[in-house]
């Protein structure tokens, strides 16, 4: 019979003076006994070998990790596990860690104690399109923080977002790290917090900046130059600080498009520390001006007003995509990502941004006021300014995006401009609809052609309805992909929909075919997470979900969206309210109203999905529990 596949012991993870934990990714059964795998931890205390031959410490099942308490401190401990199936077997790996539980440094080292709990951040915190600019994977990038300005405030754990964010109950957003459970564990967030509220410094040699309340001494910008069209390069000389050493000082840049119009009490545009130049995005044909301060690890800043200012020079074919995706990486995609994105708008591509969400229109090529995705950096039209976690973005990188949407939107630069074109596509509409699996669809057409888009960056606008011939034209289509001739969307299983699909070029133009499929799905189990919570984290969550949802509630998780029976009524989608109020396109809220003229209502497939969820149980997976007679 053939071995459990396992990779071994994943980490092991210093608790605490006494304490050790023990992780592994899951094994896989590979014999006909099926069942679920135990996991044996084996422990020995160094220099002796770990014994795989004796009986385990520990049996670990339903979980990946191990607490080891009762250790000695100081003392070096050797960890393996193995993974056993049903019929007894287990694997065959021979990966030992070492690890020695100790108690707290009385003074925490950035490298020593922080840098290797900061690793486990590197999978998104890297590069230049990282999350919200925070970098961290240097001493240098973490003190220079984020966008927000205040990822470390030296000797103030309780007001350092890079502090509240990996705590249990963050103030806003997400718990870090994002891919947690499981997260940090306390000892590791003391370490961190011990090590900012010691200072933040970079080695426990340099003094302590906690009692400093002078500036540093700093000359400002001394030279502002366009490097091209879209970038431009700021430089000055080093400041110097009583207590912070050089290499720890952070210099702030603030932005404005105009000379003395920047914001000098408000979070910089951009915090560098480490450096005396700076490459930043800029907009072609764009004034940009800069006022540079050094910050000192106690946050006394200098109050220098020297300013710098250049125009980059005209790019008359517009800048190409790829200078705005770095923008949307670092401020949108953690929200409006490939998975399960908010209001189903992936900004994470140039195909998806053209696509579209819910809303539509989120770029209109060569008009910046009829384009979303401008908008919304700038205005609370329908719903809150973009990004919704603030700050706002870089002027230079707002006037970047307008260039880009007024040069026509295009993937390349080379590409011919559609402004102007008023011909829509040649399309011969909808082919064909199968569906592999009863909770979705694949729509099918041949390829359009068009006189200036190419055909890799048309736009396939897709409009569903419950019954022939139902489909509204006039409202944002219910989904739209670019440069493809399939598309897989959701669908209720025993549910009938139709759709109509139509061909968009990139001044807007669309086909006005009207071929229509129909087809009804076969009876199967909705899966709440992979279906219905999907369509709850697009279209609702954005407002229902945290302490503040409006009137508690919630459609974050399945616990919350079980917790009243009003709303959600195992077995009778006709009395849960969830159903009725999306039937009559109530909600979304940014349907109509609330400073929002755009009808974009959830689709008939995905109300069937929810409606079928419930009736049949509303249980929080396949097969589920079967509530219903």
């Amino acid at each position: 019979m053939a071995l459990p596949l396992f990779g071994g012991i994943a980490e092991a993870l210093v608790d605490g003076p006494r304490e050790v934990i023990i992780r592994w990714l899951p094994g896989a059964v590979t014999s006909t006994a099926g069942g679920a795998l135990d996991y044996l931890v084996y422990r020995a205390l160094a220099p002796q070998e770990v014994d795989l031959s004796a009986a385990p410490t520990a049996v670990v099942r339903d979980a990946l990790e191990y607490r080891a308490t009762g250790l000695t401190t100081g003392s070096n401990y050797r960890f393996a596990v193995r993974a056993r199936d049903a019929a007894g077997q287990a694997d065959c790996n021979t990966k030992v860690l070492e690890v020695t539980p100790s108690g707290p440094p009385a003074c925490v080292e950035y490298s020593r104690d922080v840098a290797p709990i900061l690793a486990r951040c590197q999978g998104c915190h890297v590069g230049a399109s990282a999350p919200q600019h925070l970098r961290l994977d240097s001493y240098a990038a973490v003190i220079a923080g984020s966008v927000r300005g205040n990822t470390v405030q030296a000797c103030d754990a309780g007001n350092s977002w890079l502090a509240l964010k990996i705590s249990e109950v963050p103030p806003g957003g997400a718990r870090m790290p994002r891919d947690g459970p499981p997260y940090l564990t306390p000892y590791q967030i003391s370490l961190i917090t011990r090590w900012i509220d010691q200072g933040a410094r970079q080695s426990c040699a340099e003094p302590s900046p906690c009692a400093d309340v002078v500036p540093p001494t700093f000359a400002g910008l001394s030279s502002l130059v366009a490097l091209d069209p879209t970038v431009v390069r700021a430089c000055w000389s080093e400041a110097s600080d009583a207590v912070t050493a050089s290499s720890s000082l952070r210099y702030d840049l603030y932005e404005a498009d105009a000379p003395g119009a920047e914001n000098l009490r408000g979070a910089p545009q951009h915090t560098i520390t480490g450096t005396s130049c700076i490459d930043l995005r800029a907009a072609p044909g764009t004034a940009l001006c800069l006022v540079a301060r050094a910050r000192d690890l106690a946050g006394n800043q200098d109050a220098n007003t020297v300013e710098r200012c250049v125009t980059p020079p005209s790019l008359p074919a517009g800048p190409d995509y790829s200078v705005i995706q770095p923008i949307m990486d670092a401020r949108c995609t953690h929200c409006h990502g490939s998975e399960a994105p908010r209001r189903f708008l992936d900004l994470s591509t140039f195909e998806g941004m053209i696509a579209g969400g819910s809303l539509g229109d989120t770029v209109r090529s060569c008009d910046v006021n009829g384009s979303l995705l401008a908008t919304k950096l700038q205005t609370r039209f329908c719903g809150g300014v973009m990004p919704l976690d603030g700050p706002a973005i870089a002027p230079s990188e707002r006037a970047l995006i307008h260039r880009w949407i007024e040069a026509g939107a295009k993937k390349r630069s080379s590409d011919p401009s559609p402004c102007g074109d008023q011909s829509a596509p040649t399309f011969a509409g909808l082919t064909t609809v199968s569906s592999a699996d009863p909770s979705e669809v694949r729509l099918c057409w041949a390829p359009g052609s068009d006189a200036v888009t190419p055909a890799d960056t048309l736009a396939y606008d897709v409009y569903e309805a419950a019954r022939a011939g139902g489909q509204t034209f006039s409202r944002p289509p219910s989904y739209a992909v670019v440069g493809a001739s399939c598309l897989t969307i959701p669908a209720a299983p025993e549910t009938q929909s139709c759709w109509v699909v139509r061909a968009r070029d990139g001044s807007g133009n669309r086909d006005t075919n009207t071929v229509e499929r129909c087809f009804t799905p076969a009876p199967a189990c909705v899966d709440y997470q992979s279906r219905v919570q999907r369509t709850f984290t697009a279209r609702c969550i954005h407002c229902h979900s945290g302490p503040s949802a409006p009137n508690g509630i919630r459609w974050d998780n399945y616990r919350n969206a079980t917790s009243r029976q009003s709303l959600v009524s195992p077995c009778a989608s006709s009395q849960s309210e969830v159903v009725a109020i999306t039937e009559r396109c109530a909600m979304p809220r940014d349907t109509t109203g609330n400073r929002c003229a755009i009808t974009a209502c959830l689709t008939p497939g995905q109300i069937g999905l929810i409606r079928g969820w419930i009736d049949q149980g509303a249980n929080a997976a396949c097969p589920g529990a079967e509530r219903c007679p």
